[in-house]
C-alpha cells in the first residue's frame, strides 16, 4: 500500500499508488483540482481489528468526501444516509476496498455514491449519501 491517511487517530484511508482506481485521490493529495468527483482506496481501523458490517456502514461515512477532488471545504455535514449490505466480511478482513463518485453536485448539496469490496473483489455493501457543501470562503 502506499499512501496512509490516518483520521481521529482511531481510522485510516489507504492509497495504493499503483492502483489506477486511486489516481484521482493522488492528484487530490497533491492539490491538484480533477474534473472527475471520486476517491478510491481501502478504509480500515488503525488497530488492524477485523471489520463487521456496522464497521463498514462506519467507514463508508467517514471516507473522505469525493467532492473534496473538485472543491475545498472544510465541512460537508449528512443530510441522508443509506447503505446496503451484501454480504458479511471475511472474518480476517482488516481493510475493505472502496470507492466513492459524486454524481450530482448543485444548490451547495451532493449525492455522492460508494461501494465497499472485500480483497478479493466481492461486493459487501454500497452506499447513498446526501451531504451540503459548505464553502468555507463564503462562509456557509
Amino acid at each position: 500500500m502506499g499512501n496512509v491517511l490516518f483520521i481521529a487517530k482511531h481510522h485510516k484511508f489507504l492509497v495504493d499508488p499503483d492502483d489506477q482506481s486511486c489516481t484521482v485521490y493522488q492528484k487530490h493529495a497533491n492539490g491538484e483540482s480533477t474534473e472527475e468527483s471520486r476517491l478510491s482506496g481501502w478504509g480500515g481501523f488503525a488497530d488492524d481489528k477485523p471489520l463487521t458490517l456496522p464497521d463498514l456502514a462506519f467507514l463508508m461515512d467517514a471516507f473522505p468526501p469525493p467532492i473534496l477532488s473538485q472543491q475545498p471545504t472544510s465541512w460537508v455535514p449528512t443530510i441522508s444516509y443509506n447503505v446496503n449490505f451484501f454480504s458479511k466480511p471475511p472474518g480476517n478482513l482488516t481493510l475493505a476496498k472502496m470507492d466513492f463518485q459524486t454524481r450530482v453536485a448543485t444548490s451547495g448539496v451532493i449525492n455522492c455514491d460508494g461501494m465497499a469490496w472485500d480483497a478479493d473483489g466481492n461486493i459487501l455493501a454500497t452506499s447513498r449519501q446526501m451531504a451540503r457543501v459548505w464553502d468555507p470562503q463564503a462562509g456557509k
